[in-house]
């Protein structure tokens, strides 16, 4: 068995969507999975690639697996952003608190 992610069909997402009673119309670019997997639409809009920090189901990927896809760079910079604002609120709540003296 592979370790290589499996691209998903436009129907299979939005019966995954459906299920988290979620807005399947219109599809959506991406869908989240908890911060760790990410569906992204292809661009001709026949499925859904796939993508982790690691691993891409779309075609560049299985071509040229030594460098990160597209998808893979933007899921990256997302969950960096997402990273850095849960920092930065931690942070700002931190400095909301009162001192105790």
């Amino acid at each position: 068995m592979s370790d290589m992610p499996i691209t998903q069909t436009v129907d299979s997402v939005k019966a995954l969507l459906t299920f988290m009673h979620r807005p399947s119309e219109p599809l959506p670019e991406f869908v989240d999975l908890q911060d760790r997997v990410r569906l992204t639409l292809s661009k001709d809009k026949q499925a859904y690639y796939l993508t982790t920090r690691n691993s891409c189901s779309c075609p560049a990927n299985f071509y040229h697996p030594e460098k990160p896809c597209k998808h893979m760079r933007a899921f990256q910079i997302d969950a960096e952003r997402r990273e850095d604002n849960i920092v930065m609120s931690l942070m700002a709540e931190n400095l909301r608190q009162p001192k105790s003296i």
